[in-house]
């Protein structure tokens, strides 16, 4: 799975995210069972800085939007701090909230 995780993470590296979808989230591995606080977002998925998985959920919107970007050094588009592969964090826009 290497081969796909690395080309993964060259599609999330050429495609960041635009500060206002940006997210930081709190995930959890489902293949080694690490929690990784403060993780940049991507649609594409959230890759593990453990096990390099992408078979990720996300625990918790942190922050989301232009203030987003802040909490990461401005980051989006950085491989090792984004990815998400659609489960977990409620699925909203707007940070979890209603």
């Amino acid at each position: 799975m290497a081969a796909a995780w690395e080309a993964r993470a060259r599609d999330i590296a050429e495609h960041p995210m635009p500060a206002d979808l940006q997210r930081v989230v709190d995930i959890m591995c489902n293949d080694c069972e690490t929690k990784s606080p403060n993780r940049n977002w991507h649609f594409l998925g959230i890759q593990c800085p453990s096990c390099n998985s992408f078979n990720t959920v996300v625990e918790n919107v942190v922050s989301s939007g232009p203030n987003a970007a802040a909490i990461n050094g401005g980051g989006g588009g950085d491989n090792n701090n984004n990815n998400n592969n659609g489960g977990g964090g409620g699925g909203l826009a707007n940070g979890g909230t209603r």
